[in-house]
């Protein structure tokens, strides 16, 4: 019998971005440690010096048959090894897939768009730009073609084919929505939507479950999202969120994913990072509701409710 050896490649994705820090240089750019701001692209052109690109990595692995898997690093930023900003304010990881606040980047999703098979597809970047400026438009994606809409308006069907990892177009920006149709067999299986932001209004909260244990232990992680008055995400929002928490919860613990935010991590405010806070509340132990109240200096911001039990 011949025996077939399989080997789980030593090559490491190490791809710094940061949560929606796009910019129209970041396509452009050959180096990392270049943006005063200290944040990475997300437009997966960067690597850390002991990896490469998510896509890259993807590409050498899956044309040798001989692979069978990937070593990322990392799935999570942590807080140490500041890579590729290495001083200080710099305080964490760069290349993880999801930030520390558990905000998934844009690399996330190529990522999904390679290893699930649930039609899927993700528009970056974001589409607050401004008039006269052109941007690069990338769809991720596991169908067989996307189509992409700029308010209604088709910009031209592409089609995944051959080693193809992505979709891309050049878009000039006007204000409004961009729309992905991801088809299979002709038929729209998945769509998402890009839009264009106003001014920050409220600050919008959710939780990722609405019940939690009354064992002292269990926690809820909260989102606080600044949102403008048609409740779409204002992607350069940093407006600090103060978080007070009523009933049988305690505050332990507030981030936003920021690799250069020092601020304590055990306050009870912490300024939104590319529109988006993050709030953890610990059950005391005794069942009942906890009450989450969001309160930012010019917004609204209406309590979520978590039953405890």
């Amino acid at each position: 019998m011949r025996r077939v050896w399989l080997r789980i490649t030593s090559r490491r994705a190490g791809c710094p971005a940061t949560t929606a820090a796009e910019n129209p240089a970041g396509m452009t750019k050959a180096t990392s440690m270049s943006m005063s701001d200290r944040q990475c692209s997300s437009y997966d052109n960067e690597s850390a010096g002991f990896g490469d690109s998510a896509q890259n990595s993807y590409s050498y692995d899956a044309s040798r048959a001989f692979v069978a898997g990937s070593f990322i690093w990392a799935g999570f930023d942590y807080i140490g090894e500041p890579t590729p900003y290495s001083s200080w304010p710099s305080k964490s990881s760069y290349y993880g897939a999801i930030d520390t606040a558990g905000f998934p980047k844009d690399v996330y999703h190529f990522y999904k768009s390679r290893w699930t098979t649930a039609p899927m597809a993700h528009i970056l970047p974001y589409w607050n730009w401004s008039a006269g400026t052109t941007v690069t438009v990338f769809v991720y994606n596991n169908c067989d073609s996307v189509e992409l809409f700029l308010n209604n308006t088709s910009q031209g069907s592409k089609t995944m084919s051959g080693s193809a990892q992505r979709l891309e177009w050049s878009v000039a920006w006007a204000s409004g929505t961009l729309r992905a149709d991801c088809k299979v067999g002709g038929s729209v299986v998945a769509s998402d939507t890009m839009k264009t932001a106003g001014a920050a209004a409220r600050v919008a909260l959710s939780a990722d479950r609405s019940t939690i244990n009354a064992d002292g232990r269990d926690l809820v992680f909260v989102t606080g999202d600044i949102v403008d008055a048609s409740g779409v995400i204002v992607p350069s929002a940093g407006n600090s969120v103060t978080f007070s928490v009523s009933g049988p919860g305690q505050l332990v613990g507030v981030d936003n994913g920021n690799p250069i935010d020092t601020t304590s991590y055990k306050g009870t405010s912490k300024a939104a990072f590319s529109g988006k806070v993050l709030a953890i509340v610990r059950s005391t132990g005794a069942a009942g509701s906890i009450t989450i109240t969001p309160t930012s200096s010019g917004l609204s911001g209406d309590p979520l409710m978590v039953t405890v039990r």
